[in-house]
């Protein structure tokens, strides 16, 4: 199974209407991350925390963000439709950032509203080209990925270790961090 990675950026609303709901169908799973404020925090917000199965954690290096994970319910496709339509009539939307995974494998990434990449294999690329969904305005970003490619810890000897930090070394003593 081969990958492709597309930037939607500032798709047609029209356009980004089909592809998100596609999206929201075949997902499984999503994750929602916010910032809490002292301000008071959107219905839609509020909302996520009535769907049921979520886990909410802390958004690892945000100090006040959270992360709300669980399953893709009718409930939540329902609230993540909703948060996302005011993008269809090219308004801004409320969901600022949120994944949507199927089987595990993240297959539309949304980050500050509206930077949007949606990752397809071979089959699903095809499966939309058949409903005549609009790819002109899609920009590919060339990220292989192998079918059997997997997470999994890098085994580091000390000689490689020591490579890694003599250039980390070298580039934090260097004037040109920036």
């Amino acid at each position: 199974m081969s990958l492709q990675t597309f930037y939607l950026g500032d798709l047609n609303p029209g356009s980004w209407q089909e592809v998100f709901v596609f999206c929201l169908q075949y997902a499984d799973r999503f994750s929602a991350r916010f910032l809490q404020n002292d301000e008071e925090m959107s219905e839609g917000f509020n909302a996520f925390f009535r769907l049921p199965g979520i886990e909410v954690s802390g958004w690892l290096g945000m100090p006040n963000g959270i992360e709300i994970n669980g399953p893709l319910t009718e409930e939540a496709r329902e609230l993540l439709y909703q948060l996302q339509e005011p993008a269809f009539y090219g308004e801004r939307p409320e969901l600022w950032d949120v994944k949507l995974f199927s089987q595990g494998r993240e297959i539309l990434s949304i980050g500050d509203f509206t930077q949007r990449l949606i990752h397809l294999t071979d089959e699903e690329l095809d499966f939309l080209i058949a409903q005549e969904i609009d790819f002109s305005d899609w920009e590919a970003i060339a990220m292989a990925v192998a079918e059997s490619e997997t997470d999994f810890p890098v085994e580091w000897d000390e000689e490689d270790l020591r490579e890694v930090a003599e250039i980390i070394s070298r580039w934090l003593s260097s004037d040109k961090k920036h």
